[in-house]
């Protein structure tokens, strides 16, 4: 992979386009508290069946083109290509924790700054590691016998037979004093590895359910006020009480707004970032003619846009499926009674106007049925009574599937009981097109009744909230990012915005 390209986009994925950054203590120290501020400690795809690759462009798939976390073999695997691309001496080290006795159960990274004392840290040799919870916020000198203070506690190395032990003191910063006991982290060897030794470990962590990964779904960062947790049952935010995850759309809606994360490994979308330019709608409505022109029928782009749509609902719907297992399992330790917590099995609802953006959710309902996701998509007329093109023969082909169930112009009762079973819900009612002014009925209370029903459940909205009134968790914008998405108006509205290129 270009280095150039590598470290312009791990970057900016970090917040940290365009600076400048040599090869110093202070810049590894900004390195890190922005990986651990970014990159989430996470085990999500491990949780869905997924186990991690450690293959360089894979790493940079996951991490920083689709915006996601990892644990630690991840986090710490693709940091280390980063701080040696920018200059640094990186060595990866083996370790484990108290309760386990494989060396290679965590990697953590020994980093040397070049130099010769012309600036603070220069040759010295640093422990970096964003990838361990109760890590160092900051990087830590790697010397023996030195208690170091961190925004996070007391931290110091002591030297073992295996090598080194790093041991934390659970008080805060200023609060923690030399009296306190000091709790192990985890062990480490001196001698360096390559990633690819940690790959047999990494599989089995990922696949063998005695191991924790695989016991419950979680995921933390770091902010300024401290750290943000959650897993299937709870969300604990820095300075705030502990609230209680209500069920498992309630875990895939809070991936969303909480750590921007949604969960599987997708192909057909990616999450829009600052290097995307936002086009005016009118240009383009002229590139999707240009592209019809060069012999893609609109059609073909209307396919392209239900699948990267129902790509991301359907792993939504798995996010849903796992968290309500894991909570049933625990239910089931504690009682039948605490079994009614958890949802049923998921189905989605797709809202479907009767233009080109209803067309788009016309073929994710088609390919969501096709999958065995139970789908029923919300139509304010049959599909022969759609006027629109490419829409009505969209939706022409996906209703002849018999995938999915069709419910046309229900009353609000009908409507509101549907939106209340479902665990995802798809705002495919209204595009760019849309005049502003008054929104006609039925759409108005389609809006509404999803608005409140959305609560707790995540809603994903094709192309554009509609009629900016929808509250979406994540958008799908097609082709290019609207500049209407990244109005102040919009953003709070737009949730996760991600874009499904359909040319590329």
């Amino acid at each position: 992979m270009d280095t150039e390209e590598f470290v312009s986009e791990y970057l900016e994925r970090l917040g940290l386009a365009g600076a400048a950054l040599p090869p110093t203590a202070a810049t590894l120290a900004a390195l890190q508290v922005a990986h651990v501020r970014c990159v989430p400690f996470e085990n999500l795809d491990i949780m869905l069946g997924m186990p991690p690759s450690l293959v360089l462009e894979d790493l940079f798939q996951k991490m920083v083109v689709q915006r996601r976390g990892g644990f630690c073999y991840e986090l710490n695997g693709l940091f280390a290509v980063l701080l040696e691309r920018l200059g640094f001496d990186v060595q990866r080290l083996a370790g484990w924790v108290p309760s386990c006795q494989d060396a290679f159960d965590h990697i953590a990274l020994r980093v040397s700054v070049p130099g010769a004392g012309e600036c603070a840290g220069a040759g010295e040799d640093f422990l970096v590691d964003v990838g361990f919870r109760n890590g160092a916020l900051a990087p830590l000198r790697f010397k023996a016998k030195v208690a170091q203070e961190d925004a996070k506690g007391l931290y110091r190395l002591r030297s073992c037979e295996e090598g080194l032990w790093l041991e934390r003191q659970p008080a805060l910063g200023a609060g923690a004093t030399s009296g306190a006991e000091w709790l192990p982290c985890y062990r480490l060897r001196l001698q360096p590895h390559t990633l690819k030794d940690f790959a047999p470990r990494c599989r089995q962590f990922a696949t063998d359910p005695a191991f924790p990964f695989l016991r419950r779904p979680s995921c933390s960062v770091e902010t300024i006020a401290g750290q943000l947790y959650m897993n299937e049952a709870k969300l604990a935010a820095p300075g705030a009480p502990e609230t209680e995850v209500a069920d498992g759309r309630d875990f895939a809606k809070q991936l969303l707004r909480q750590f921007d994360a949604m969960p599987g490994k997708l192909a057909l979308s990616r999450p829009a970032t600052s290097a995307d330019d936002a086009w005016e709608v009118a240009d383009v409505v002229a590139l999707e003619q240009h592209i019809a022109a060069e012999g893609t029928p609109l059609l073909e782009l209307m396919n392209r846009a239900g699948a990267a749509l129902a790509e991301c609902v359907e792993s939504l719907v798995a996010t849903v499926a796992m968290a309500d297992r894991v909570r049933a399992g625990a239910a089931a330790k504690r009682g039948a009674e605490a079994l009614a917590s958890c949802s049923s099995a998921p189905g989605v609802l797709v809202l479907a106007g009767t233009g080109n953006n209803g067309g788009d959710g016309w073929v994710a309902a088609r390919l969501l049925g096709e999958r065995g996701i139970p789908t029923t998509l919300v139509t304010p007329r049959p599909a022969e009574e759609l006027r629109a093109e490419p829409a009505r023969t969209a939706a022409l082909e996906a209703h002849a599937s018999d995938t999915f169930a069709v419910l046309c112009a229900p009353a609000e009762a009908a409507l509101a009981a549907a939106l209340a079973e479902a665990a995802v819900v798809v705002d495919a009612i209204f595009g760019t097109g849309f005049a502003a002014g008054e929104i006609r009925e039925p759409y108005a209370t389609w809006i509404r009744l999803a608005n409140a029903a959305c609560a707790h459940k995540p809603l994903v909205s094709a192309d554009i909230p509609s009629a900016l009134a929808v509250q979406a968790d994540a958008t799908v914008t097609m082709l290019r990012v609207k500049r209407t998405l990244r109005a102040p108006e919009a953003t709070p509205l737009v949730g996760q915005l991600r874009l499904a290129p359909l040319d590329q």
